[in-house]
């Protein structure tokens, strides 16, 4: 792949990891506590419902949380292949892989064929 090429791809995935460390910190901050902080001085006690509710939001949230973390992780090991010059290839069958994909799922390390392989 041309340096160019490389070069805005690794712009593409810097910016992605900039908004996802955003959400995930924004997130953390909401899952550990940040909703009890809106509610100021009231230590009324909690409706069931109102607790229900906070839990499966909670849990959403942390589910949200694992995703992004992942997809971090996916973008940092698509940044380390640009610095070694592999970005652009399937780490599976070592094929090219097109563009057009990769403007899509800038962090993908895998060809459309493969990807479809290893999900089913």
């Amino acid at each position: 792949m041309k340096s160019d090429d490389l070069e805005r791809f690794r712009t593409m995935l810097l910016a992605l990891r900039r908004r996802l460390m955003g959400d995930v910190h924004m997130m953390t901050h909401e899952a550990l506590g940040g909703a009890e902080t809106d509610s100021g001085d009231n230590h009324a006690p909690m409706h069931p419902a109102d607790a229900g509710t906070h839990s499966f939001e909670q849990e959403f949230t942390l589910n949200l949380l694992s995703s992004d973390g992942d997809r971090l992780d996916r973008i940092e090991a698509a940044l380390e292949r640009i610095a070694k010059r592999t970005y652009g290839i399937c780490e599976e069958c070592g094929g090219r892989i097109p563009k057009a994909r990769l403007e899509t799922l800038p962090d993908t390390p895998h060809c459309v064929k493969c990807a479809s392989q290893l999900e089913g």
